[in-house]
């Protein structure tokens, strides 16, 4: 985390640096969060600042993964058109710094006919690019591609770190050849003398794989991966809402538990696993302000999602409609849209005023808990809370409490 000095005038008013309020996108009269903790002040970007565009290239995927959310819904399929991709570029162009693109959604990018042409306009326009992928489409023709065109990050969603593991999940033998297409890039990208893309590994937690997580980061590590990225998983149908590994009613209100950085070893192993699976820590080294708590991972990054037919969400949970597990209790997510790139721009839709009051809101996350609430009705859907929250309640969002999480 970098750190900046900024001074106060003869009136006691904030001076930003130039340099910071261009960076973030900062202007005059604009109204910033300010987070107070126990020893200092977090300042939060403005919602005014588009820093991310999540772009979903198709809604297509080559596997059928017993996890995904594609189980829960009967939506056709379909890829991103040129028209709809262009407006995206526009954005670009209309940027004094151009957001970072993230090729992703709920399909297989790779699938995409057009997706090294799409890359390439972006980085053209200067934006960084990121991208995730199962892998199995990696051949070597893809990995140059990928390499030449100086893709920044390239994640690469693994399930399991043996094949009878991961077949569990992905429904299909693919991960020898994953490896394989993996180590091809690095030797590739060995043989360009570059870094690029960086590589990236995501993994889903569950109870018949989380034996595999000592394996995957070594098997990461191995690989030259330069993050590991665990996520929870969010149960689409009856027979996997058994599987997760979390859930809401930890012992974490009555007392805030701060723990120091500490050495994890034969001494002191067991019992800091029975806190863990105990009680909920606030604070662990140090870190008073990263509480995974009521905080949308998305509004505070700055970022919107395009979904494959150009209609704009706010993140990547709202693209499609669908139905999931919390506990016992089957819950009904409604999509939410600000506007469409068929009909409109990007920008005009993001400085819309019903969608910037809607960040607002998020960012002031004022819902009603419906994480840890079993006793009404209205938590079997998104569209309304007990405090009234139109056009979705964000309060039973599990991404916004910290158990699932997106790169």
């Amino acid at each position: 985390m970098e750190k900046h000095k900024i001074r106060l005038d003869k009136q006691g008013r904030i001076i930003l640096p130039e340099y910071l309020k261009d960076k973030y996108g900062i202007n005059p009269g604009e109204e910033l969060l300010l987070e107070e903790g126990r020893d200092g002040l977090l300042l939060h970007s403005t919602i005014s600042r588009l820093a991310r565009i999540y772009v979903e290239p198709t809604n297509s995927c080559n596997l059928d993964c017993s996890t995904c959310i594609r189980n829960s819904w009967d939506e056709p399929m379909g890829f991103m058109s040129r028209d709809v991709y262009k407006k995206i570029l526009d954005t670009l162009d209309q940027s004094a710094t151009p957001p970072e693109v993230f090729f992703g959604g709920f399909g297989e990018p790779l699938s995409h006919p057009d997706l090294p042409e799409m890359i390439y306009e972006a980085k053209r326009r200067g934006a960084a690019v990121e991208l995730i992928s199962n892998g199995i489409l990696l051949d070597e023709k893809m990995a140059r591609s990928l390499i030449e065109l100086d893709l920044d990050r390239l994640w690469i969603s693994i399930d399991g770190a043996d094949p009878s593991s991961y077949e569990d999940v992905r429904l299909g033998n693919e991960l020898p050849g994953i490896i394989e297409n993996i180590k091809r890039l690095n030797s590739l990208k060995f043989s360009h003398n570059g870094p690029k893309p960086e590589l990236g590994i995501t993994f889903v937690a569950m109870k018949q794989n989380i034996k595999d997580l000592p394996a995957m980061i070594k098997l990461s590590y191995d690989l030259g991966a330069v993050s590991f990225h665990v996520s929870n998983l969010l149960p689409h149908s009856s027979d996997m809402k058994d599987e997760i590994l979390y859930t809401a009613d930890r012992e974490s209100r009555q007392c805030s538990i701060i723990f120091p950085r500490m050495d994890v070893n034969s001494e002191n192993r067991d019992e800091i696993l029975a806190l863990l699976s105990k009680y909920e820590f606030h604070e662990i080294g140090g870190d008073e302000f990263n509480n995974p708590r009521n905080n949308c991972s998305f509004i505070k990054r700055g970022s919107v999602s395009v979904r494959q037919d150009g209609m704009v969400g706010p993140c990547l949970p709202l693209l499609h409609s669908n139905d999931h597990f919390m506990k016992d209790r089957k819950r009904t997510s409604q999509e939410l849209f600000f506007g469409s790139l068929q009909s409109e721009d990007l920008l005009n839709i993001w400085k819309s005023s019903e969608y910037r009051e809607f960040r607002r809101k998020v960012q002031d996350f004022d819902f009603s808990p419906c994480t840890g609430c079993t006793g009404c009705e209205m938590a079997e859907t998104n569209e309304e809370d007990c405090f009234g929250s139109l056009p979705v309640s964000c309060g039973g969002c599990l991404w916004a409490q910290g158990f699932i999480r997106c790169p």
